[in-house]
């Protein structure tokens, strides 16, 4: 039995008889047995071999080639903001494996009355969540029942609570400002809005990063401007973006994802640096996704108004979005929001006035 590698051997005929050769001597050609056979056991020179030599050798060649690697691997990264560094190499990396919750729809919330054709919809760090609609004022549902926060403004489609359970509610298109009430309905602040050229703007879209930051999509009539505000509503810095901002999401990492009105989905910096745009699942006929929502465990849920419409989810186990899978079909999903524990999901049915609870 022959002592090569399998390997070698099934490079080769199975008839092939593989010979040391001799200094000075042509190698053989595979098949060609004439030639080998001219070759005596005498001229074929024995192979002396230093066994420690040898070992010192393999020694020598195994760190000059950790080094190498190691020199290339620091040649290929960057230092990111924390200090530590990102390898080119990681992309080669296998990725996470999430380990994601099958939806299922249990229960619903009727709205109407009093929030007839319900839009914007946000979960209440105590339980229960607010709604808006366009003949309305925010209204709460909880188990204590339904009670409506008097004086806010109807008419408008977005709304987000902070962890000390104020609500962060923007004006319509009468009154361009953001408003502020606490946990009991009262008002604390009116702060004005401007857009990037300092114009007055309509708030669209808010949102509040994990850090208790508002952030604020300026898109009506062709506005293109985020805002980024303290929890007081004080004005921390603004960008512009490429277009008009329809509705936006803070990550668990507090970057921004932001549906234009282009019906784009794109990833952003809060520094206003577009990261990369997010795209439409593979059976979709025409993208529109609208409200968008994130869970602490990178999950996005998109709502698209196109075809065929209904809530789209999306993974992160990296820093790029993945289409997974379609949570539920339904006809004009508006508002969408995750329970505190995230042990629910909340979406919004405009046309049929109610909230559909996922578990």
């Amino acid at each position: 039995m022959s002592n090569e590698a399998p390997s070698v051997r099934k490079l080769l005929p199975p008839s092939t008889t593989i010979y040391p050769s001799s200094p000075g001597a042509k190698s053989p050609r595979p098949g060609d047995m004439s030639q080998a056979a001219a070759i005596s056991k005498n001229e074929a020179a024995p192979l002396q071999v230093d066994s420690e030599a040898a070992a010192t050798v393999l020694q020598h060649k195994a760190v000059g080639r950790s080094k190498q690697c190691a020199n290339k691997r620091a040649s290929t990264s960057k230092a990111t903001k924390d200090g530590s560094r990102f390898s080119l190499f990681s992309r080669f990396r296998p990725e996470p494996i999430l380990q994601l919750r099958i939806w299922e729809e249990y229960g619903q919330i009727d709205t109407s009355p009093p929030a007839s054709y319900p839009s914007g919809i946000a979960s209440h760090p105590n339980g229960g969540v607010a709604v808006t609609s366009g003949f309305a004022p925010v209204t709460v549902f909880s188990l204590d029942g339904v009670h409506v926060i008097k004086g806010s403004p109807n008419y408008i489609w977005d709304i987000a609570i902070t962890s000390t359970s104020q609500y962060i509610i923007p004006g319509n298109r009468g009154s361009k400002a953001l408003f502020i009430y606490n946990s009991d309905g009262v008002l604390l602040n009116t702060i004005p809005t401007y857009d990037i050229n300092n114009k007055p703007s309509v708030p669209t879209t808010v949102a509040v990063d994990s850090t208790g930051r508002i952030i604020v999509g300026l898109g009506y009539d062709n506005h293109k401007t985020v805002s980024i505000h303290q929890p007081d509503g004080t004005l921390i810095s603004q960008f512009e973006t490429p277009l008009s901002p329809r509705k936006l999401t803070c990550t668990p990492d507090d970057r921004l994802i932001i549906s234009f009105d282009d019906n784009t989905l794109q990833v952003m910096e809060q520094s206003g640096h577009k990261a990369r745009i997010i795209q439409p699942p593979p059976c979709i006929q025409s993208w529109n996704p609208w409200y968008v929502c994130c869970s602490k465990q990178g999950e996005l849920f998109v709502g698209n108004t196109g075809i065929p419409s209904g809530v789209y989810r999306y993974v992160s186990p990296g820093r790029h979005y993945k289409y997974r899978d379609c949570i539920t079909r339904m006809d004009t999903p508006r508002g969408i929001t995750i329970s505190v524990n995230e042990e629910e999901l909340f979406v919004v049915h405009n046309w049929s006035h109610i909230v559909k609870i996922f578990k």
